[in-house]
């Protein structure tokens, strides 16, 4: 727990489709403000024992994306980040968050931990998700084995987040420039 000169730390939590860049601009929040990052993608590969670096093009819901184990990964990644609040530590979840009782889970976390909880939710437009995700499959860069057809499944399984109030979510439209989003988030985290 936090004594009273120690600040708060920060719970933030990625929400939204693949391709909608929660990865690609939360890291760069995680820099700016010295956030500790947790990325599913990479906690669910650890958790088979498979570099994070190697890619398993499964189907929507099958093998290690199946509803099982992707229900281990979230409560591995809510717990590890829960261990990083109570020594003090600003922590972000950067996963999709398509269920509310994974968000939720996390917000619980927050709030035992006496943690400040943001949840933010990216869109984009589903042409430039298309086609950021088609560039990432095509380089095979980056550690995500998101690909248009996990975009689609993902569509039709995903929760609408209304379980907030307005001063814990946030939504960032990243069809802007990387910068734009950045600083909209950075502005909100500093309020």
């Amino acid at each position: 727990m936090n004594d009273d000169n120690t600040p708060q730390p920060y719970l933030i939590i990625t929400c939204g489709l693949t391709g909608t860049g929660k990865s690609t601009i939360m890291n760069e929040v995680a820099e700016k403000k010295g956030f500790m990052i947790l990325t599913s993608d990479k906690i669910r590969k650890e958790l088979v024992g498979i570099s994070p670096e190697v890619h398993k093009y499964e189907e929507f819901d099958k093998g290690i994306y199946s509803k099982e184990f992707t229900e281990r990964t979230y409560i591995h990644m809510i717990e590890e980040g829960e261990k990083l609040l109570l020594q003090g530590i600003s922590v972000i979840l950067d996963a999709c968050f398509p269920k509310k009782w994974q968000r939720e889970k996390a917000f619980e976390v927050a709030k035992e931990a006496n943690a400040r909880f943001l949840c933010i939710e990216f869109t984009c437009s589903e042409e430039e998700a298309k086609y950021r995700l088609t560039e990432r499959f095509d380089s095979k860069e980056g550690v995500s084995d998101g690909r248009w057809e996990i975009y689609v499944g993902q569509k039709q399984v995903f929760e609408e987040v209304d379980e907030f109030k307005p001063e814990l979510h946030i939504v960032v439209d990243t069809s802007s420039s990387k910068e734009e989003s950045v600083n909209i988030i950075i502005k909100r985290l500093e309020q």
